[in-house]
């Protein structure tokens, strides 16, 4: 593993070059930018091995982990993170270990829904493995990775974001190795469970680096039952609210994949997905820049005022719709030149949701970054609130194409509508509030 020392070198070099001084920032999207280079790949692997039905079904079952992930980060990674940032450090601490028993404890009750689903989807047909088997190596992979999430927000909490992303150096390193066994060596039926098993794999050598965490965790006495119970009532104030709106973001996000798989088929799904990998890169670093900042920004709620946490949430979404501008202007080139046609199979297939990624990723960007101010002022039922609403358009789009229609495109409509209405509504309310 690279020392924090030659990393913070290296990153001196990037700091000089993108000119963003702090190098915590920059340590976080670098790993921001890593994870979305490897997930890319990843997902490539997944369609060269095994077709782009099959990388369909990859597409849905990720969808899937997406759902977890955000239930696990709102109800207790980022409750811990907004909890911990002003605390003292033995406090931290005890939060930390308090907060991995919960999130084994989400993990089982995200088990017993993951069985009952089976139900709901029944109809599908998964050919690249047994039910069983599949699903069992996805829940070994949810685990472990809201594991290792957990360990990388509990490092930005002590502001460790170099050490943080040599251990994230390690997780792409050994994936990436595994990955290219599968590419090379796996069978197309298989293709889909060896690369949730190598994903997996490749966050226990993760974990096993950060030793900062594990010294951590071994000196810290548990304090019983009652601890870990005090501390789920207190993540649970908000949580709750976050938890309903992660849902509902999921629904606004997530939610077109089991419609359009269900309605159009592994296929179409497979292009839709296919065309949101190039988008991929920047709702990453987005997220990369999210979790970096939301620390400093929660403390200058107190320090600086409405005012002031405006400013420095400015600051960081002209970070994000800087690399947007420029990151899009490439594509638009290589489109020009005809190089994604001659690299891409089936390219044709995919410029249309290639178009629509693009607008939606653009207007999300926006209320991602509105909705921040009203996160680190703990104002989370508002968000509820916005999310719930606009879920409740993209049900309403989900409904029709598959009642009405028979057509996955008013989904994929009122998705747009969706972030319109949150972006609209959250800066009216903004506006607002600051002016009170």
């Amino acid at each position: 593993m690279l020392s924090e020392n030659k990393l913070a070198s290296l990153l001196s070099i990037l700091s000089k070059i993108t000119r963003i001084n702090d190098l915590r920032s920059i340590a976080s999207i670098t790993e921001q930018i890593l994870f979305s280079g490897s997930n890319l790949l990843i997902s490539l692997v997944v369609v060269i091995a095994a077709g782009v039905a099959e990388f369909g079904i990859y597409s849905f079952i990720f969808s899937m982990t997406i759902l977890s992930y955000g239930l696990n980060t709102s109800l207790i990674h980022r409750q811990m993170v907004l909890h911990s940032s002003s605390e003292s450090e033995t406090d931290q601490n005890q939060n930390f270990l308090n907060s991995i028993i919960l999130n084994f404890c989400l993990f089982l009750l995200i088990c017993l829904i993951t069985v009952g689903s089976y139900w709901v989807y029944r109809q599908i047909s998964i050919t690249t493995q047994s039910y069983w088997i599949l699903i069992s190596a996805t829940l070994l992979y949810i685990y472990v990775y809201n594991l290792y999430d957990i360990c990388k927000l509990f490092l930005y909490v002590k502001d460790k974001q170099i050490y943080s992303l040599s251990c994230s150096i390690a997780w792409i390193s050994s994936t990436l190795a595994l990955i290219a066994l599968v590419l090379l060596f796996s069978k197309p039926n298989y293709v889909v469970l060896l690369t949730f098993l190598s994903m997996t794999a490749g966050f226990v050598v993760a974990l096993s680096f950060n030793s900062y965490c594990r010294n951590l965790l071994a000196k810290t006495k548990w304090k019983g039952v009652a601890e870990v119970k005090y501390l789920a009532m207190r993540y649970w104030e908000q949580g709750k609210f976050a938890g309903l709106g992660a849902t509902a973001t999921w629904v606004k996000t997530q939610g077109l994949n089991p419609t359009v798989i269900l309605l159009a088929g592994p296929l179409i799904s497979g292009y839709l997905n296919l065309a949101r990998l190039f988008v991929m890169p920047i709702t990453t670093i987005n997220q990369g820049l999210i979790n970096s900042s939301t620390p400093s920004l929660r403390r200058s709620v107190k320090t600086e005022g409405f005012n002031g946490l405006v400013q420095k949430i400015n600051i960081f979404s002209r970070i994000i719709f800087s690399f947007t501008l420029l990151y899009m202007l490439l594509i638009l080139f290589l489109h020009l030149s005809g190089l994604l046609e001659r690299v891409i199979v089936d390219y044709a297939q995919l410029t249309n949701f290639l178009i629509f990624w693009f607008i939606f990723v653009c207007i999300a960007l926006v209320r991602f970054w509105l909705s921040q101010f009203f996160i680190v002022t703990l104002d989370l039922k508002y968000v509820l609130y916005i999310n719930l609403l606009a879920s409740g358009i993209v049900i309403t789009g989900a409904l029709l194409s598959y009642f009405a229609f028979k057509s996955h495109l008013p989904i994929l409509l009122s998705m747009i509508l969706s972030e319109v209405f949150c972006t609209t509504m959250m800066y009216l309310q903004r506006q607002k509030r600051i002016n009170a």
